[in-house]
């Protein structure tokens, strides 16, 4: 008889209501995975994502490596992915590493670190002379190229000064080392230099190319009508 009262006390601290599972912390989140290298007071941004072992939502934040720490996230779902952006304004190497932390609180171990270089932006090549016709007619649209690189890798913008006093606006955004161009038209005769500059995403310029001499001619009269 005691025996069998041991066992219901037992089956009823088991089977009680409201008797819940520990809440167990997330796992480390994987290592942070974004850029390498960069430059100083850009942002860039980093990702990375956990389990938690009993499925509940998870947020995260991030170690900069320079003594600052992102707010927590939003939550997402176990195993769904996170990203945050940060920008650094020394010249240094500094390891980001991430925590997660589930719904009821319990927080992971930070993750291993992966390391970004940030270093001073260097400004685009200056782009090759442009390419375009050599000769043309007043008033007509003539198209001209040019194309550089960024030693950064940077994405790059371009203009062409016409020689006319005229300077096009910036192209749109292309990756460094890919063309930009653009088309003009002359109003008056003459001999023009087309020379090009680039500009990467942090606003730095390279110099001008060296000029695409173009000759306009002067368009020539109208046939005259029949004599009458």
């Amino acid at each position: 008889m005691r025996i069998f009262a041991v066992i219901l006390i037992v089956a009823a601290m088991v089977f009680a209501p409201g008797c819940k599972k520990k809440n167990q912390a997330p796992e480390v989140p994987m290592v942070p995975s974004g850029p390498s290298t960069g430059c100083l007071d850009s942002s860039y941004s980093f990702w990375t994502k956990a389990e938690d072992p009993d499925a509940d939502s998870i947020c995260y934040r991030f170690d900069w490596g320079d003594g600052d720490t992102s707010e927590w996230s939003q939550y997402a779902e176990s195993g769904n992915s996170v990203s945050m952006s940060h920008s650094w304004s020394s010249l240094d190497t500094y390891h980001i590493k991430a925590q997660a932390k589930d719904k009821p609180g319990a927080t992971s171990e930070w993750s291993e670190s992966n390391p970004i270089v940030i270093t001073k932006n260097r400004t685009p090549n200056p782009p090759a002379t442009p390419s375009g016709p050599s000769t043309g007619k007043k008033d007509s649209l003539y198209s001209f190229t040019s194309v550089t690189a960024d030693p950064d890798g940077d994405s790059i913008c371009y203009r062409f000064d016409w020689g006319d006093g005229d300077t096009s606006d910036w192209t749109g955004w292309v990756p460094s080392g890919e063309p930009g161009g653009a088309i003009h038209a002359w109003f008056r005769a003459g001999s023009y230099y087309v020379k090009s500059q680039a500009k990467d995403v942090n606003e730095a310029l390279s110099s001008w190319s060296s000029g695409h001499q173009v000759t306009i001619a002067n368009n020539p009269p109208n046939t005259p009508s029949t004599p009458s």
